[in-house]
This record gives structure tokens, sequence and C-alpha cells, in this order.
């Protein structure tokens, strides 16, 4: 899984929802994340991204958009 996190904010400009939505779409786009697999929890991607929950929600709800990954209770 590709780390990336607050440290290279400067460097991109775009909205942190957006770089998390990419980095997840890489790694299921290289199949580092398979068919079937879980996202890392909210709790795991606020901690890699220094992120708020609100922010890993809208991250992953670009993602449910692209149809890239689904929700399941």
């Amino acid at each position: 899984m590709t780390m990336r996190g607050p440290e290279t904010e400067e460097a991109d400009g775009r909205p942190l929802h957006e770089r998390i939505a990419a980095d997840l779409r890489d790694d299921i786009m290289s199949g580092e994340l398979a068919p079937g697999d879980s996202l890392p929890s909210t709790a795991q991607l606020k901690e890699r991204f220094g992120a708020a929950n609100a922010t890993v929600q809208k991250a992953v709800q670009r993602l449910k958009s692209e149809h890239l990954v689904v929700g399941r209770a």
C-alpha cells in the first residue's frame, strides 16, 4: 500500500479527500486491493492521512460514485 500523508500536501495542491481517493484508487487499480477486499478502516485511513472522519468519508463516497467500491454493513 502506498504510504502518503500530510508531508506531501505542499507538493500536491489537491484537497485531502481527493488525495485519499486517488491513493485508494491506485491501490485498487494496481491489484493491491483485490475485488472483495475490504478498504482500510476509517480509523486506519484517518491515522494514515492525518485526516478527519468527514474527510475520509468524502473520499470513500467519491470511490463509491465511481463504482470502485461498494458499501456493506
